[in-house]
């Protein structure tokens, strides 16, 4: 940048010519002075002189004339023995400038205190031949890049050699080195805010370093290439990078992360440069664009702030309409913010009404055909989730029942929506028809069983005697319904069956209250034996008809007859030596 506003902008092209071009009007100045390829520019603070250096090994100093808006060459420096790679410009006053050189050394040239003086810049007209004040070998390779200190007091060098150091002015002594990159260094820049200097490597690094102790700070790594320039940006709390990549990526020094990445180059970014105020930056590329570029921090963060003002009012005026059952508007405002967990809200609040369904259409029929669109990709995404399933197939049966096909098929993104909805939609049905058969299962098992030998009325009257001989028992009977066949179903007790039982022991109630105390002194072991044996002869007879049950059946008609009648009998048989047996035990 260049001005004293910076209004204008000077470029060094592959050319021996300079161009300066005006911002505001796009119009171009070309300066002729060197007589081979400029390498490097620096501009003074104040931005009417800025510094030139190219391969002729000659620096130039060049002066705007304010009234005119015209750039001319006021000084020239020869000294250096190969082509001037680099120059920086002193920053309190405009006093003097250094330069670095394919020779490997750096050297300090004065300017006359005219330049610096008030009101004589746009009086000076002589041109002056500048001299070396201090010459110094500074590396053992090229120097590719100098900068200088805000407070003019120290300067740093970057080199072909990999290390950086750091000098005083004017006298040029070596105060320190700065050693950790692998390759060559393409830039160094000093920090307007603390005492740290960045260094931009071919290794494809930035680092930062203490100039305290010359120890590295931080390294930078995102690159992919050669880092080729770097500055300090954002009041010193960011770094600007560009590489030989055609990329520029913003880093925050804090967190040591890169937060942006800028693609506006097809070519290496050989110019990064920020203007005063520090909003704006200018790059120049091998591709021959120059792109300029605004700092719009503050404005995305005011905008931002705006945005969620207004997202607040709107959720609180979507609070409201779902208050107020005002369900239309609701959903118009739901797929205005985009929100599908709140428009799938307003959907199953539409559902709980009395005439749910019918309410749902009549809403969704309302809606403009945008909105429609928003919610059936909507649904497509709750369709997903088998907790809102529901509510998403209501929807597609409105969309489908009451929007013809030629209308569907207008609707943006319809395709990608049914590719969503039909495997999910599919599995939803199978997973539905799995729950539906369990669920007859457990009805047909709940209907068809319960613990064998269990009267109701002991269950109710809490009979514990013959809860204790049920649980006993076998827990399932075998089903003599098919006769041949034996059933895993249970078969249950009749009711007239168990108060048949009930009545005789009542009959026996008489003979239990004549029997002698002396039972009473019967031994526990023959007791036991007693049990056994009780046990053996009731679980005989129904061994017994197990067996016969699941012998294979007579084709022969009179002998199924003959058979079921002995069935019959040995059933009775069986029922009566129950009754006997609860009889002997209660003795």
């Amino acid at each position: 940048f260049f001005g004293p506003a910076d209004t204008h902008i000077v470029v060094a092209t592959n050319s021996p010519q300079l161009k300066v071009f005006e911002l505001a009007t796009s119009n171009c100045q070309i300066l002729y002075g060197h007589s081979e390829t400029v390498l490097a520019l620096d501009v003074f603070r104040k931005g009417h002189m800025f510094a030139s250096c190219a391969k002729d090994n000659t620096i130039r100093i060049w002066r705007l004339n304010k009234a005119t808006g015209s750039v001319s060459c006021v000084a020239q420096g020869q000294g250096h023995a190969r082509g001037v790679g680099t120059i920086s410009c002193s920053r309190m006053k405009e006093t003097f400038v250094i330069s670095g050189s394919q020779d490997c050394t750096v050297k300090v040239w004065n300017l006359p205190d005219s330049f610096s003086a008030k009101g004589s810049i746009d009086n000076y007209l002589t041109f002056e031949q500048l001299h070396a004040h201090v010459t110094e070998k500074a590396h053992d390779k090229d120097v590719n890049s100098i900068t200088i200190s805000p407070n003019d007091k120290l300067f740093a060098t970057g080199s072909q050699d990999r290390t950086a150091k750091l000098w005083t002015i004017p006298d040029c002594s070596l105060l320190g080195v700065f050693r950790g990159h692998k390759r060559g260094i393409w830039c160094v820049h000093f920090s307007s805010m603390d005492q740290v200097l960045a260094t931009s490597s071919a290794d494809g690094t930035v680092k930062l370093w203490s100039l305290q102790d010359f120890s590295c700070l931080k390294t930078f790594e995102g690159h992919d290439a050669s880092v080729l320039k770097v500055i300090f940006v954002s009041r010193g709390t960011q770094l600007l990078t560009s590489g030989s990549d055609g990329l520029l990526k913003l880093w925050t020094i804090k967190t040591n992360e890169c937060v942006k990445t800028l693609d506006a180059h097809e070519d290496k970014v050989w110019g990064l440069h920020s203007n005063k105020q520090d909003d704006m930056v200018i790059t120049g590329s091998g591709d021959s664009c120059i792109a300029l570029w605004k700092d719009v921090t503050e404005v995305e963060l005011a905008e931002e702030l705006a945005k969620q003002e207004d997202h607040i009012l709107k959720q609180q005026e979507l609070s409201n309409l779902l208050q107020e059952k005002k369900y239309l508007k609701a959903l118009g405002l739901a797929i205005s913010l985009d929100q599908p967990y709140t428009a799938l809200t307003v959907i199953k609040a539409l559902l709980e009404e009395v005439d749910g369904k019918v309410a749902l259409e009549n809403t969704l029929m309302k809606l403009r055909q945008d909105q429609k669109e928003a919610v059936l990709r909507y649904s497509s995404v709750w369709n997903t989730n088998s907790r809102n399933c529901h509510e998403a197939q209501a929807v597609i049966e409105v969309f489908l029942k009451r929007e013809i096909p030629e209308t569907l098929l207008k609707f943006g993104g319809i395709k990608a929506a049914l590719e969503g909805l039909i495997p999910y939609t599919e599995r939803h049905f199978q997973r539905i028809g799995r729950l539906l058969q369990a669920s007859m299962f457990v009805d047909f098992m709940w209907q068809n069983m319960r613990l064998a030998g269990t009267s109701r009325s002991a269950l109710l009257n809490g009979d514990v005697e013959n809860m204790e001989m049920a649980f006993s028992e076998p827990l399932f009977i075998v089903d003599k319904s098919l006769p041949g066949k034996t059933s895993q179903s249970p078969v249950l007790v009749h009711d007239d069956e168990e108060q048949n039982e009930t009545e005789d022991d009542e009959e026996e109630g008489d003979t239990e209250d004549e029997i002698s105390d002396s039972d009473s002194d019967v031994s526990a072991t023959n007791k036991g034996k007693a049990d056994h044996v009780r046990h053996k002869d009731l679980a005989q007879p129904l061994l017994e008809e197990f067996k016969e049950n699941v012998e294979p059946s007579s084709d022969s008609e009179g002998e199924q007859d003959s058979k079921n009648n002995t069935t019959e009998l040995k059933k009775s048989h069986l029922k009566q030596n129950a009754v006997k047996h609860r009889k002997i035990k209660r003795r």
